[in-house]
């Protein structure tokens, strides 16, 4: 059976004439699905690997109306026999969060956001036709859909979390939330459209991981774009929006919708979209350490601060929500990401046959993490001619030995230097990692302790492979 990255390689050079010149896994996603960005010396294309079937079928159609009615979604260009693999073009690789904590809320970045909304609406207009077969694949945002994700958020980071709560009191407030979604909804929905979705290339915007899509309320995709916790959108571009989607909604579809109504289900939405996104940062932040979702966090807790004591839902939030919205409680997930600390760390995977490299900044070295605990891929003759930067050696470390154990003790370990050093205005720090060879164990975790250190802190981070000229090749 072929590894992800050589499928990839064998469906491109079917299908295309041009010669492959790299396959680069693309990390972030909070999915199961695994992409990789393919590039020729003209062309990059997406590959995504996938063993929902049923999910691969729904998006690969989906694309083909879509692009078959003027909405900008990537074009599916080859499929695998199997169709657990499909290459699609490529949309650009700049997203709108990207080009909001660029640029900032200006007047072209709402724009953008408003082309958003309108490719949005386009979107859903044009799918309607694949109503029973969403519906059937990926169920309907009713009354059972919500409980689903207010457990969720239960599990996912209350318990998780260990917070103290009313069990009885709980449940019954997410049976009441609950019932307010107990219409038939005739409207589609994107399940997940925020500016992380939304491509831009040349001013033009392309819409991807529209497989959620779903019979449910159409204040829910709205509610997902506006209350983004990493995008930090002022209340005032909120309202201007909304007033925006509400017109742009109305003409599109003919029809003239109650502003109460409409009021009354967009909170209901926020509400229900930032307990949801509590759980997903609970699970993809916490439980499995991603420090994307972590950071997120005391974005989204604001979010429902804010929320909660803004909005009148007829219940009382505040004494169900009071722990986590304490602005001590808060202050514990504040990301620890800085821009002027002089602190620069130095990583360097190492051969051990050729020794601990030497600290020349003359603070006389750092941490030196020997590696050769962990299972070696280079045992396997699969794996002897790749290093820790191919994805079958990431997968088989990932998966088949203790290396995540190992990498999250290590994070634990460097995090209390690290926050000392800038504390202290310390301007260099060197991390080592060494292994027999210096090509799979130790390099996989100089580059995924790298990824931490500038995700979690922003700190700029130079790794050296020390012994890349004699890999096995």
């Amino acid at each position: 059976m072929l590894d992800n990255d050589q499928a990839v390689k064998k469906l491109y050079l079917t299908h295309f004439n041009s010669p492959l010149k790299t396959v680069q896994p693309l990390h972030g996603s909070g999915s199961n699905r695994n992409y990789f960005i393919l590039s020729t010396l003209k062309e990059k294309y997406i590959a995504c690997c996938s063993q929902n079937l049923d999910e691969n079928k729904l998006f690969i159609k989906l694309s083909e109306i879509a692009n078959a009615n003027g909405v900008n979604v990537p074009k599916i260009l080859a499929i695998n026999k199997s169709k657990n693999i499909y290459i699609q073009s490529f949309e650009g690789d700049v997203d709108l969060l990207t080009e909001v904590k660029t640029n900032g809320w200006n007047p072209i970045t709402i724009t953008l956001y408003k082309k958003a909304i309108e490719e949005l609406i386009a979107f859903r207009k044009v799918i309607e036709t694949k109503k029973s077969i969403l519906k059937k694949i990926n169920g309907s945002f009713n009354r059972t859909f919500v409980l689903h994700d207010l457990f969720y958020f239960k599990f996912y980071f209350l318990d998780f979390l260990k917070i103290n709560y009313n069990k009885g009191e709980l449940i019954a407030l997410f049976e009441h939330i609950a019932r307010q979604f107990e219409n038939k909804y005739t409207t589609l929905i994107y399940r997940d459209f925020q500016a992380r979705n939304i491509l831009i290339n040349d001013g033009k915007l392309s819409l991807i991981d529209f497989q959620g899509a779903m019979p449910g309320p159409h204040t829910y995709d709205l509610v997902s774009l506006l209350w983004q916790a990493q995008a930090k959108m002022p209340h005032a571009i909120k309202a201007e929006l909304k007033a925006y989607y509400f017109d742009n909604y109305k003409k599109s579809n003919g029809i003239d919708i109650n502003i109460q109504n409409f009021e009354q289900e967009y909170q209901w939405n926020v509400l229900v979209r930032i307990l949801q996104t509590l759980g997903a940062y609970g699970l993809k932040g916490l439980v499995e350490d991603k420090s994307h979702f972590k950071n997120s966090i005391a974005l989204a807790l604001e979010n429902l601060k804010w929320v909660i004591t803004n909005f009148d839902f007829n219940v009382d939030l505040k004494s169900h929500f009071s722990v986590i919205t304490n602005s001590d409680f808060i202050s514990k997930f504040e990301s620890r990401i800085t821009n002027n600390a002089p602190l620069k760390i130095e990583i360097n995977s190492f051969s051990y046959k050729n020794g601990i490299p030497v600290d020349t900044s003359g603070n006389g070295g750092g941490f030196v993490f020997d590696m050769r605990g962990i299972l070696n891929p280079g045992r396997f003759e699969k794996y002897k001619k790749h290093s820790g930067l191919d994805s079958d050696v990431i997968a088989f470390l990932e998966t088949e030995t203790k290396m995540s154990a190992f990498i999250s003790h290590i994070k634990k370990t460097i995090d209390i230097s690290i926050i000392d050093y800038i504390e202290r205005g310390f301007d260099h720090l060197m991390i080592n990692f060494g292994c027999t060879g210096g090509q799979h164990r130790s390099v996989y975790a100089a580059e995924k302790i790298s990824a931490y250190i500038s995700a979690e802190y922003g700190l700029e981070v130079i790794v050296k492979h020390t012994n890349q000229e004699n890999w096995l090749r």
